[in-house]
Parts: structure tokens; C-alpha cells; sequence
């Protein structure tokens, strides 16, 4: 019997015999024929049960009667519900039931496992592990008593891209770049480059890759980043930036001079300017972007013809210097006895200065006995053959362009 349900049973005696029926138990009651004589019929009701099956027993007429009443367990657990982190939790589950109901737990996921109290009677409290998730977001369920607990756990998902920067090509151009994750692992990727973009393979789930492109690029390098699953991927692109220099040759006379290089590049284009040579300097801004303009300082020059380079905006700057050599000698003549004999004359000029000492035609009497040619300061030596002739002579060297007189 379940509820309060009533019930009955007849009971056959010889007229006149008397008899009695009473209950047991506590949740049965006589509701009626608690006496008789002869044949007739005992009504007797249980009491609402909400526990375990159970029986009692009613004595009717010297008999004994069993009434036996189904189980009514009613469970409650709590909570329901729970959120859990990725790195995973332990669940304390409370079940309320009455004395003497059993009940049982049990995961229906694999991730979620029911390490002890699989079991109970009456009030109890059940365990369930939650497992680390390193996947993506997800829900469980384990049934205890007869009740459905259910565990949202939050994604635990890790990315990984590769490679995680690239260059390309200033005439532009694409790639692909590889995301590793977890298969329940959703991704996007996105960039807000003016100059780049993704062109395929977001959204992804699990393994997958996107392809990018870039423009084409007409100025300096520059770079920028895409975010790939969660992860800064960096774009490079080499510049396309071009220079012309003018002028890109200039000569000019030994004396220090000043002079301007107009630079012509592309918006954006950054530049230097730098000296190959000592003696021509950048007097001016050394660097710029876009067009602009390099002041030059040529020094004086003192030694001889030189030529050097400078470079502007990655050209080549040729700058050629007359010589500023200068020479002159330690005394303007010399005179010789009429017996003829060696004589000197030191020339005084920078290194570098080349210089020759020749004997002007028409005096084959004077020799030069070293020194006919030289560079920088040095000295001159030359022989003057004996006179026969009685009367007085002249001649000239010509050194490095000066005069020298020797007189006999």
C-alpha cells in the first residue's frame, strides 16, 4: 500500500463467536469492526508514507494480518548547479532524504568522477572531482539520487602561433601562420592594419591556420600586428623608398668652398647624409625625410689634387679639389768658383707635393746629382763643371716651377 489508502479484511467465524481485531503498528489504524460476532469485515488505513517499504501487522480474531506498505522516498540535492574553474574543482553535493531511503551517485561524463560517497542512506553528502580542463568551455552532469547535477566548467584552452612574425616584400604579398590548440579550442584572428589583412581561416576550432596579405608598399619599412588566437603575430614590410641626389659630382679650386646637395625621396622616406673624407663635412642637418637639402664644407686644400666621396640619401657624392700645392726654396741662386764643384738647395713644400729640379737647355755645364725629382720638402743637389772659358757664365734649375740661378 502507498498514501493513505484504506483497506480491509473479512474475517468467517460460527454465529455467535465473538472477536477482535487491533493494529500493530502505529501507522495502521482499525477504522472499523474492531469487534465482531460471526462473519464480517475489519477497515483498517496506513498512515502517508514517505520513507522506505515497510510492513506491520494487525491481530483480527486470534489471526495475524500483515499489511505491507511500497517505498515513497522523495530526494533533494544541493546544489544543482555549479560553475567551476579550468583548473577544476572538488563539488560537495548535500542529499535530504528520509531514514532508511537509499540512493546513489554517479558521473555521466568522464571528466567528473566520484572519488567517495557513491552512496548513502537517509541525509548524506557526495564528492564530485572535477577534473583540470585544458580544452574549451564545457557542461557535465552527474545523477545523485535520482537527481541531475549539473557542472559548467570554463574553458582552459592554451594557444600557440608560428611563426609569430614575418616579413614581406615591399611589392607586398601573403603568408600563413599555424595555430596549435586544444580540438575543443575555438579562435579568431583580426587585425585593423590599413596595409595588411586576413584573408582566410577565422573563425577556427582546434588546429588551423590563417593567411594574411599585405599591400604594396611605396615608403619606408613599417610594421604593425595581427592578433592570431589571442597571440601578437608581427608584420614586417621592407620599404620601397627611392633617393636621387643633385648634383652627384662637383670640382672645384683648392680654396675651401661651400656647397648644396638637393635631396629628392618620397614622403615618408627617411635619409642620412655622411663624409667618406676628412676634409669635406656635412655642415648641415645630417639626416632627413622626404626632400631636403645637404649643406657640404670643402677645406682648403694645401696638398695636392685630391678627390673624395660623400654619401647622400644612399648615393654617392664625388668631390675632386685642385691641388694647393706650393713649393719654394731655401735660397735664389748660387755661385759657383771658376774651378766648378757641388752645390745644394733645400725645397721646402707639404707631403704629397710632387716636384721635379731640370737644368734649362743651353747649360750642360750644371748636373743635377740627386734630387731631380721629389715629394714634400727635400733637398736639390747638383755639380758645376770647371770654367775655361775666363769669362763669367749664368744658368738657371727649374725647380717645382721656381727659378734657381747658379753664376760661375
Amino acid at each position: 500500500m502507498l498514501g493513505a489508502e484504506p483497506g480491509s479484511v473479512g474475517v468467517t467465524a460460527a454465529a455467535g463467536c465473538t472477536w477482535t481485531a487491533a493494529s500493530n503498528a502505529g501507522w495502521i489504524t482499525v477504522t472499523g469492526g474492531s469487534t465482531g460476532t460471526g462473519n464480517g469485515t475489519v477497515s483498517f488505513s496506513a498512515a502517508p508514507h514517505s520513507g522506505p517499504r515497510r510492513s506491520g501487522t494487525l491481530m483480527v480474531a486470534g489471526h495475524t494480518f500483515t499489511v505491507t506498505q511500497a517505498e515513497s522516498c522523495s530526494y533533494a540535492v544541493t546544489p544543482e548547479q555549479r560553475s567551476v574553474p579550468a583548473s577544476g574543482e572538488v563539488v560537495a553535493v548535500r542529499v535530504d532524504s528520509a531514514d532508511g531511503c537509499r540512493w546513489s551517485a554517479a558521473s555521466n561524463v568522464p571528466w567528473i568522477t566520484v572519488p567517495g560517497g557513491a552512496g548513502g542512506t537517509g541525509d548524506g553528502s557526495v564528492q564530485l572531482s572535477v577534473a583540470a580542463n585544458n580544452g574549451g568551455a564545457r557542461t557535465g552532469t552527474a545523477t545523485v539520487a535520482g537527481r541531475s547535477v549539473t557542472i559548467a566548467q570554463a574553458g582552459g584552452c592554451s594557444y600557440a602561433i608560428s611563426p609569430s612574425a614575418q616579413t614581406v616584400a615591399a611589392q607586398g604579398g601573403g603568408g600563413t601562420v599555424s595555430v596549435v590548440t586544444p580540438a575543443s579550442c575555438g579562435w579568431t584572428a583580426e587585425g585593423n592594419l590599413s596595409w595588411a589583412r586576413i584573408t582566410a581561416g577565422t573563425p577556427g576550432n582546434g588546429n588551423g591556420s590563417v593567411q594574411f596579405t599585405a599591400d604594396p608598399n611605396t615608403g619606408p619599412l613599417r610594421s604593425g600586428a595581427l592578433t592570431i588566437a589571442g597571440q601578437t603575430f608581427t608584420l614586417t614590410q621592407e620599404g620601397a623608398c627611392t633617393f636621387a641626389v643633385a648634383p652627384d659630382t662637383f670640382a672645384r679650386g683648392a680654396g675651401a668652398a661651400s656647397e648644396r646637395v638637393i635631396v629628392t625621396a618620397g614622403a615618408g622616406c627617411g635619409w642620412t647624409a655622411a663624409s667618406n673624407v676628412a676634409w669635406a663635412t656635412i655642415s648641415s642637418a645630417a639626416s632627413g625625410t622626404g626632400d631636403g637639402a645637404v649643406e657640404i664644407a670643402v677645406a682648403a686644400n694645401t696638398g695636392p689634387a685630391r678627390s673624395g666621396t660623400l654619401t647622400v640619401a644612399t648615393r654617392t657624392v664625388t668631390v675632386s679639389q685642385d691641388s694647393g700645392c706650393t713649393y719654394s726654396l731655401s735660397a735664389p741662386s748660387h755661385t759657383a768658383p771658376a774651378g766648378g764643384g757641388p752645390g745644394s738647395v733645400n725645397v721646402t713644400a707639404a707631403p704629397g707635393c710632387t716636384w721635379t729640379a731640370v737644368v734649362n737647355a743651353g747649360n750642360p755645364w750644371i748636373t743635377i746629382a740627386s734630387g731631380a725629382t721629389g715629394d714634400g720638402s727635400a733637398a736639390v743637389q747638383f755639380v758645376v763643371e770647371p770654367n775655361s772659358s775666363g769669362a763669367p757664365r749664368s744658368g738657371t734649375i727649374l725647380i717645382g716651377g721656381q727659378t734657381f740661378t747658379v753664376t760661375q
